[in-house]
């Protein structure tokens, strides 16, 4: 059985939302010879503009990096790869409809859906009703529930796993008051589940403050985080609220508390948008895709995965969701081989009881492996992640 497609119609392209990545390689015919068939089409629902505009820039040219590499190598199952972008304008309120056009439409292969957990989640149940292949970098724990949501995957860090990293050194620096600063949404939600019971676990006294991503000052709730006595201020944030925030701790004085920067402010270059005092006395949570390393002590993968991107476009932001994004079509055409087939629901199986080929060309981890349980990665560990000083970045990757 053929997987489920989506084209999106004209009128979405009149108005603008529709941007078409060509993939590297020739255009597909119908002829059903391995290498001359449809294209195996990728929907890209993001936030081409809005507040989350820069992050979805990076997004989309991780997945035609992917796409691309994928393509010189035969593409996925003969079919080559083809990345088309739907604009949800930042705003997780247009997804569902914007989703369902896309399925309707007759010809997408596997969507992939934001680059946050309030795009993501409007998608999920959509993509189990019409047995869709949907990958996303969401990380909100509902999105986790492969019985609920059997062909979602995401490739991003799950916030338990990530989150460890970042609590194992406020216990060594001996903190006893830990106070968060978190986004008053779905990603927020997903960091506060883990860090109150697991803080409370370890005797650490835990506060946590609330923000509007949209508000323009968030001097109040960073002002409120410094007086809250805290040995340890935990900070995290996405799109155009990072700046804002770095803001607000030069605003609020609250440089002397020392900080740990969140996974998501740090896929951003945080050294380009805020005062050099805005990260003083602070660290950052990262993959460790994101520390430096020169080509020569990289892996042929990482490597390839590199000169992709650069092939792209310049690399403006750190290197995290260029990988993870990047990492899905790499997946997909891992599993679909181990399938022998491009039927979403044969390709859900493969990815759950995915065998790593010889050389596996994902670089966001040193492992994937999804099961029936755990459609985040099972095998991540508190050391696929680091916690660094802030230093300046190359190519994306923060360099001591």
């Amino acid at each position: 059985m053929r997987a489920t497609h989506s084209r999106l119609g004209a009128a979405g392209v009149a108005a603008g939302l529709v941007l078409t990545l060509a993939a590297c390689g020739g255009p597909a015919d119908e002829s059903g010879t391995a290498g001359a068939e449809k294209p195996f089409k990728i929907v890209y629902i993001v936030g081409k503009t809005g507040l989350l505009q820069n992050t979805a820039k990076a997004g989309i040219a991780g997945l035609q990096a992917g796409a691309d590499v994928v393509n010189a190598n035969g593409g996925i199952n003969g079919r080559q790869v083809e990345v088309e972008v739907v604009d949800n304008q930042s705003d997780g309120a247009k997804v569902a409809s914007l989703v369902q056009k896309a399925i309707s439409s007759g010809d997408a292969d596997m969507l992939s859906v934001g680059v946050s957990s309030n795009e993501a989640l409007p998608a999920a149940p959509l993509s189990t009703r019409n047995k869709t292949l949907m990958m996303t970098v969401g990380s909100s724990p509902d999105l986790n529930d492969p019985k609920k949501y059997p062909y979602l995957f995401s490739t991003v860090g799950k916030p338990s796993v990530v989150l460890q990293k970042g609590l194992d050194s406020i216990v060594a620096k001996g903190a006893k008051k830990v106070t968060a600063v978190l986004p008053s949404d779905a990603f927020g939600d997903g960091q506060s589940v883990f860090l109150k019971p697991a803080l409370a676990a370890k005797g650490i006294e835990y506060t946590e403050i609330r923000f509007k991503p949209t508000d323009v000052d968030l001097t109040a709730p960073v002002l409120k985080a410094k007086n809250s006595g805290a040995d340890v201020i935990y900070f995290d944030a996405s799109g155009a609220a990072v700046p804002q925030l770095l803001a607000a701790r030069v605003k609020a004085s609250a440089t002397n508390v020392p900080a740990i920067m969140g996974y998501s402010i740090s896929a951003s270059d945080v050294t380009s948008l805020a005062d050099k005092k805005a990260l003083d006395n602070a660290e950052l949570l990262v993959y460790n895709l994101q520390e430096y390393k020169p080509a020569a002590e990289q892996s042929a993968a990482r490597n390839t995965f590199m000169d992709a991107v650069k092939k792209v476009g310049p690399i403006d932001q750190t290197i995290t969701i260029y990988g993870i994004s990047y990492d899905q079509v790499i997946l997909t055409q891992a599993a679909a081989e181990q399938a022998k087939s491009t039927d979403p629901q044969k390709i859900a199986a493969a990815l759950e009881d995915l065998k790593a080929p010889e050389s596996p060309g994902w670089v966001a981890f040193s492992e994937y492996g999804f099961n029936s349980e755990d459609h985040f990665n099972a095998r991540m560990t508190p050391d696929d992640f680091a916690l660094i000083p802030v230093t300046s970045t190359v190519d994306g990757q923060f360099k001591p």
